[in-house]
């Protein structure tokens, strides 16, 4: 069978989705002291477009991990500085039966959504796209490509004063991964 122009493109749009809203969902754990396992995307998956495994992190920061991926989405898909309406257009897709989006993640909770995470995805915002350029490459990312990206240190790199400047909105991320990384964008 095959697919319409439409259909392909609208598949293309919805894997570049997928790749940001990991690639968001990463870095915020990442800074929040995660050793980021895996950031894959599934394409036959029948509930998931894609996955950010990562051990480490407290659970005062899971709120904020969680609504990074809808935040780095809507970011891609709507421009600079979503608005929560926009974010929540892209929660609203990732409620699932099985509750395990995260939209039922966030409101199972019960806490107040942290909307200060924004600020913190468009200052990583280099960051984000250079890690979505290595999955469109590779599929796959890990903590060193994701530490590459921001540009700390892979221990403790949270700890770190450039982390540190990150978080507080004074540094942004470098651009791309480091040229002649096992993980550079420019190597295959």
């Amino acid at each position: 069978m095959q697919i319409t122009a439409a259909e392909y493109q609208d598949r293309i749009q919805s894997r570049l989705a997928a790749m940001y809203h990991e690639a968001s969902h990463a870095v915020v754990a990442a800074l929040h002291g995660a050793h980021i396992t895996a950031v894959e995307i599934l394409d036959n998956h029948p509930d998931h477009a894609g996955r950010c495994t990562y051990t480490g992190l407290t659970a005062a920061a899971e709120a904020a991990v969680t609504l990074a991926g809808p935040v780095g989405e809507a970011r891609w898909t709507y421009g600079a500085r979503p608005s929560p309406r926009e974010v929540h257009s892209i929660l609203d897709g990732n409620c699932l039966t099985d509750g395990s989006g995260d939209y039922d993640k966030l409101t199972a909770s019960g806490d107040p959504l942290p909307w200060e995470v924004g600020s913190l995805v468009e200052t990583c915002w280099p960051a984000i796209r250079a890690i979505t350029q290595h999955l469109i490459r590779h599929d796959r990312a890990d903590h060193t490509v994701v530490c590459a990206a921001l540009g700390i240190p892979e221990t403790d790199g949270h700890l770190s004063a450039q982390a540190a400047a990150i978080r507080a909105g004074l540094a942004p991320t470098p651009q791309k991964l480091p040229a002649g990384s096992t993980h550079s964008p420019a190597r295959r």
